[in-house]
């Protein structure tokens, strides 16, 4: 039997609901359109997550972008993109191309998302895009890498995908991430 990844799906919104207590771009506007707080007050109840969870995945969101500007690397692929902000962000720079991945669901919900808070901003970002993969699947994160340029490196970033995979998931993950760094070079 085949193990169903659909059930993380909810914390995308739990998070994105949890990141509207920070100052990361682009936060209150994944959260507004994609109703996040009824998914996150579904999940936590009353308890909020100033008190416990905020401080971890603000710094984890904060200390990824930091290692992303101090490296210079400006072909990003996020890995389980959930709902984050991160590519509304990094692609206002027009020399940035940022691949959004994630399952089926959670990625187009994430897409609709973005591309209605642009509308309302009036812009089109040709260096933000939206590729269904799976970190378990080579030949989907290899289809997601087709929008970088082969000469410049990539980085390849994730936050809060790893709890949810067993030691045999997490091996074939870092493998294919590993073939695809040889491939682009990067971090």
């Amino acid at each position: 039997m085949e193990k169903s990844y659909e059930r993380i799906s909810p914390t995308a919104k739990f998070v994105a609901y949890a990141r509207t207590f920070t100052d990361i771009p682009f936060a209150k506007e994944m959260a507004a359109e994609s109703g996040a707080e009824k998914t996150y007050r579904k999940l936590a109840g009353s308890v909020e997550p100033t008190a416990r969870f905020l401080p971890l995945w603000e710094a984890r969101y904060k200390a990824t972008d930091r290692i992303l500007n101090q490296r210079g690397v400006t072909q990003i692929l996020e890995i389980a993109a959930g709902l984050s902000p991160r590519g509304l962000a990094m692609t206002e720079n027009s020399a940035v191309i940022y691949v959004a991945t994630d399952l089926p669901q959670v990625l187009e919900e994430e897409q609709t998302i973005a591309e209605a808070i642009l509308a309302k901003l009036n812009s089109y970002r040709l260096n933000l895009h939206f590729q269904v993969a799976n970190v378990l699947d080579y030949e989907s994160l290899s289809r997601a890498a087709t929008f970088f340029k082969s000469d410049k490196p990539i980085a390849v970033i994730t936050e809060g995908l790893l709890p949810y995979l067993n030691n045999h998931e997490k091996e074939v993950s870092t493998n294919n991430i590993y073939k695809l760094l040889r491939k682009y070079c990067g971090i």
